[in-house]
Parts: structure tokens; sequence; C-alpha cells
């Protein structure tokens, strides 16, 4: 959790970059006597616990063993400054360790963070991580005594304040980071100190005979933050080829800052860091139990005989892409590697009676058993297995195979046979960088098109590409708020982040006092390829490709970072920063699967299918929509075809009716007409028979 050692007083209107408080004189009884003899530093050779006896008022009863307890700075001593003659100078910090740990007595992780540039007000601008020499300690490791290793720029910085100041030499210290054995990385400790020197000590100066050196401490702000590491990889390939894939990497780690700060300094605009970039040998993964447990003998060794399997890497030499391969080659290895690579498409370990790489040559010294072990004891693959980056340090920080180039500097000395020597300068020396919010990346991906008429293409005479370009990639953001709530892919993918950083990121963006920023130290290259696995006198390939692989990226060990310095409204204000130093390692990924001709037809397939998966509720709706819609339209269709029949036989029952009414009326009316004359002729008779 960021927080800060000293508080900010706002209220003040604090314009200062470094806020110096007097303190306090520390006085110059202490240690000042000067070392016998005319070696330079000179006073490296004497003992710590002879320097503090001499000191005034020092008292060892004072500064016991205490496990509860952080490390101190007990004191701070420039020595041998004279004005004239400065090759006995040396600066010094006297460490009071109350939990009494081993700290390193030649790791170069050992740092102390100091002010390098001031400004017309006497604001420090840029701080940068310098080594500490050590010279001696106590039996019980309470004290240490270092000597800043700085390489003249504090004396030159100091001289030239001098100028100005009537003489007084300035010296602004952050942080000390000390490597305890035992431990992975450095834990930083605290001074805050801005300590003005004045004056010479007997035996310097023009007047050898006088001690008129003192020594002014004043404090000043030191904001503290926690890194966390993070990668981004894109999709496709910085190059067109399927199976040696070379990936741009974006490194970054991300803080929390105080809002607090932002609202009165300004956003962050430029971050001082430093860290050891270092290019690993080829990392070879193994899925095939066999493969890792003959290897596993001969890793970082020369003598091979009676090894029984060997790891062939095939890079496709893709002419279209050659040129580009090539720049790249170029760009991250040796001539030697790039001339063995144009002679070849082949990047070989042969472990039947020699060792060799052709990109580079050299023998297996990472080796990895992806340890997945399937039910049915079949042999899984390694083309889905990634390799964590905290597994990959762990096996770093534990080598012991071999020593041949030596050991690292940092560290409790890493075998440098781990890591690619090269020209670049980089190669176990401290990179020192000033990264500006203005500066960018730009990272490529390469992805080869599916189109349907693939498998008809046997010698990918029209093979088709698609670049996606990430361009003015900033090199300092802040993470929205109102972006945490994006799909975890479209946020990685804005935010240039691996997929295993979001909920962690996502958590610090939550802060309502703090901001979260993503800071991008680095880009470097990924090289992966596809391996194949044989036994010796056996003809083809006993495991192919889908069950080894091999790998090299970049590692940043002990990266850190100074200083950070805020910019509003064209006024810039710098922080000096205590952090621990982390290594910032990448997961090992496996190579790009094959290309795969039949991928369009495939694709549609599967498009299809997940549709009718997603789609089954909806389609059963559909079908008894459908099949009650049919059902209606085949009666409406009967009933509109029986309707004439209907109406014929209608007219049929009307006509019929209507003869049978006529038929009954006519009966009707005949009988009414017999009727009728019966009646008249009976009449007629009774009439004659009246008559007669």
């Amino acid at each position: 959790m960021m927080k800060r050692r000293a508080t900010i007083s706002l209220y003040l209107g604090l314009a200062l970059i470094i806020i110096l408080l007097f303190s306090g004189t520390i006085p110059s009884s202490e240690v000042v006597y000067a070392a016998d003899g005319d070696v330079a530093h000179i006073f490296d050779k004497t003992d710590v616990t002879k320097d503090l006896e001499g000191s005034e008022g020092f008292d060892f009863s004072q500064y016991p063993a205490d496990a509860s307890k952080d490390t101190q700075i007990y004191t701070f001593l420039e020595y041998g400054y004279d004005g004239a003659d400065n090759s006995k100078f040396g600066l010094y910090l006297y460490v009071y360790n109350p939990k009494q740990k081993s700290f390193s007595t030649s790791s170069a992780s050992n740092k102390a963070n100091v002010a390098m540039a001031f400004d017309e007000k006497d604001n420090a601008t840029s701080y940068q991580r310098v080594g500490l020499i050590f010279c001696s300690a106590t039996a019980d490791k309470l004290f240490y005594k270092f000597r800043i290793d700085d390489s003249g720029k504090l004396l030159a910085l100091a001289e030239k304040y001098a100028l100005t100041h009537g003489g007084a030499r300035r010296y602004d210290i952050a942080t000390v980071e000390l490597f305890a054995y035992g431990d992975k990385t450095a834990t930083t400790s605290t001074i805050g100190k801005s300590y003005e020197c004045t004056g010479y000590m007997k035996g310097f100066g023009a007047d050898k005979e006088s001690n008129t050196h003192s020594v002014k401490a004043y404090s000043l702000d030191v904001l503290d933050i926690e890194l966390n590491h993070t990668f981004f990889r894109p999709e496709g390939n910085s190059s067109g080829s399927a199976i040696a894939s070379t990936k741009d990497q974006l490194n970054s780690v991300y803080f929390k800052f105080p809002n607090e700060l932002i609202e009165y300094y300004g956003g962050i605009y430029k971050i001082s860091t430093s860290y050891y970039a270092l290019r690993t040998m080829p990392i070879v993964i193994t899925s095939v139990k066999e493969v890792y447990d003959k290897l596993i003998n001969y890793v970082g060794r020369d003598n091979y005989d009676g090894c029984e399997a060997e790891i062939f890497n095939i890079y496709v030499n893709d002419a279209t892409w050659k040129d580009h391969q090539m720049s790249v080659l170029k760009k991250h290895f040796d001539e030697a590697t790039v001339k063995a690579f144009e002679n070849s498409i082949a990047l070989t370990v042969n472990m039947q009676d020699k060792s060799y790489y052709y990109l580079p040559d050299t023998p297996i010294y990472y080796l990895f058993y992806t340890g997945n072990e399937t039910a049915d004891g079949s042999v899984p693959y390694a083309k889905d297995f990634s390799l964590s980056g905290e597994r990959l340090l762990d096996y770093i920080y534990n080598y012991n195979r071999s020593y041949k180039n030596g050991k690292l500097d940092i560290k409790g000395g890493i075998s440098k046979d781990l890591f690619c020597d090269s020209d670049d300068g980089y190669f176990n020396k401290l990179t020192q960088v000033e990264i500006c919010a203005d500066d960018t990346y730009s990272l490529e991906s390469i992805v080869r098109e599916k189109k349907w008429y693939d498998f008809l293409d046997l010698f990918n005479l029209f093979a088709e590409y698609k670049s996606e370009s990430y361009e003015n990639i900033r090199a300092i953001v802040p993470v929205e708020k109102s972006d945490i709530s994006m799909p975890k892919a479209d946020f990685c993918k804005k935010y240039l982040i691996d997929e295993s950083a979001y909920d962690d990121v996502i958590a610090s963006a939550k802060s309502d006092k703090e901001t979260t920023y993503l800071f991008r130290f680095a880009q470097s290259a990924y090289l992966t390829s596809n391996a194949l696995a044989s036994r010796p006198g056996s003809k083809g390939y006993v495991y192919g490709s889908d069950y080894n692989y091999c790998a090299q990226e970049t590692v940043y060990l002990d990266m850190n970072i100074s200083s950070i310095t805020c910019r509003k409204d064209d006024v810039y204000h710098t922080f000096a920063v205590a952090a621990n130093p982390i290594d910032a390692v990448a997961d090992i990924e496996p190579p790009p699967e094959e290309f795969d001709k039949t991928g369009w037809w495939k694709d549609k397939f599967e498009s299809v299918k997940d549709w009718f998966e997603m789609s089954k509720s909806a389609l059963i709706i559909a079908a008894i929509v459908i099949l009650a819609v049919v059902l209606m339209v085949l009666i409406i269709i009967t009933l509109v075809k029986l309707a004439p029949s209907f109406a014929m036989l209608r007219i049929s029952r009307s006509q019929s009716s209507s003869k049978q009414r006529s038929k009954s009326k006519n009966k009707t009316n005949n009988k009414s007409a017999k009727h009728i004359a019966g009646r008249s002729h009976n009449g007629k008779k009774t009439s004659l028979s009246k008559s007669q």
C-alpha cells in the first residue's frame, strides 16, 4: 500500500521539490580522524567498530538486537574532502541492523537512492540508484559500514552546489536497499535526509592541523509506493512465421499514487527507473517424463556421454518475412548468431555426444517438466502449458549446476550461464533511464488470415497476413475508474496488461484516495519455437512438437523507481521514491500452433454449431410457432379449397329444397282442385235432385 513517510503540508503552499526541515547538526567529532596511507578510498579499510568507538557520545549498549525494529541509518560521513586533492574522498553510511540480518558483502543489489540534479531554486529534479560498497561489519552484525559508489558524480554535484552556497556541499539521500542472504530481493529502508557539509576534517584542506568539518542534516519527503509487474504480448507475431514466433513484449509496473498530490502538483510526467536487463538462454519445456528424466542429468554440462535424448527446435525460414526476421535477430543477437541463422533454418540441441545451438551455440541450461499427468497415462501436450514467471524466477535463484562464466554481481551470485552475453552494454550492468509520459512505444501483431481456399494452396502461394499495430502507446498512463466495469478482455487490451494481473489492477483502481498508474518501462522481444524429441538411432521423432518447445525472453532483475516528477501548468515537482525492488519476469508461453489450412471451414462449422447451442430455446419456440403457423395455413388452404365444394353443396341443397317445396305445392294445389271440383259436382247433384 502506498503511503508517505513524511507529511506534505499543502496548506503552507510548498512549491519545493524536496522539502528541507532543519533537524540538527551531526557533531564534527563523529568519525573525524584521517586514515593513514595514500591509497584511494583508504577509509574503506578502517573497521566500523573502531570508527564508532571513536565517535563522541556513542554507546553500543544503546543499540541492542531487536527483531521488532527495522534497519536504520545511524550516521552519514563525508570523508576526505580537500578541495585541491580529493583522491581520498568518500561518502560513507553507517547502518544499524537490529534484526542482525546477514547483508551481502559483495552484491551489487546493495544500492543508495541519491539526488543527481538540482534546479535554480535548489530543488532536487532527479534521483538515481547507485552502488554501495561493503567496508566492514561488527562481529554481531548490528552495524555495517558502506561507501556510496557513484563514480564521482556526487562530488562533482556537491562542488557545483558549493559555488553558489558559500562552500557548503550538499548530498540528498532518500533510501538504501540492502540485500540479505536468503532473500530474493533487497529490502529498502528510508533515510530521507539532505546532508550539508562545510569545512574540512583534520588532515585535509589548507589547514591540515585543524578540524573545521561539520554536517547539518535536514529531513526530506520520500514517497512510499509498492510496485507490481505485468506484461503484454499481442496475439500475432512481430514476424510472419507461424512456428518460429517472435513477439513484441511490453513490460510494465503499476502502483498507486495519492490523489491529493495529483490535485496539488498535477499528474505524473516523468519517472526515473533502473534495472538489470538480462536475456535468458533458451528455455526448454517438455511434457514427456522420459525426455525430462534423461536430459536433467546433463543440464549445464559439457560432457553428454550416455545421454539418450535430443531436442530439435525447428525454425521455418519464411521468405516473405526473412528481411524482418534478420533485422530482429541483428537487433538482439551477435554477428555469429545471425550468420548461423542465415546458414541454417534449424535451432538444435543435440544431447547424444555434444550439445550445440545454432541460435546460439550452447548447452541446455533451462529444463522444465510440465508435470501434467493424465488419468489414462497418456502424454499430455506441452503446447497447452505456460510456465509462470514465478516458477522461472525460482529456477534462476536456485540454479547451481554450472558457473563456467562466473556469477552475476547482483543477488547472492546468480550463475551467468543462464544468460546470453551481449555487446549492447546491458549484460550484468545497471540500466538507468528517465521516461516521460509523452514517450511512446509501438507493437506489431501479424496474423495469417484464414481463407476458404487455404486447403487447396499446397505451397502457401496465396497466403495473406493481417497486421494489427499498436501505435503511440504512452509510457505513463492512469487507470480511469470509469473503465473498471469494462469486460476483462477489453480492459486488458486497452491498458495492455496480462489477464493474470486483471483482478489486482481492478482492485487497485477502485481506491477513492489514490489513482493507479501504469508505467511501461521497457519493450523487448519474446522468442519461442516448437521442438522435437527423439531417441538415438530411431527413425523419425518419438515425440513431436506438441510435446516440447523452447523460448527466450528478457528479464528485468532488481527493477526499481528512483523518483517521480509531477507537472501542473508547466511547474515541475519531483518526489524521491522508496519502494522495494522487484524482479520483473513474464510468463513463458508456447509458440502459436501451425497454421491450419482447413481453419476457415472449421470456424464456419463451429460458428454454426455454437449458434445452434446458444439458440436451443429460441429454436424450439420458433419451431413450435412455425409448426402452428404451418398447421393454420394448411387448415386455411384446406378450407379455401373446400369452400367451392361447400358452396356447391349448399346450392345443391338449396335447389333440392326448392324442388321439394315446389312439388309439395303442386300436390297441394292438385288436391285442392280436386276437392273443389268434387264439391261442385256434388252440389249440382243435390241441386238436380231437388228440382226433380
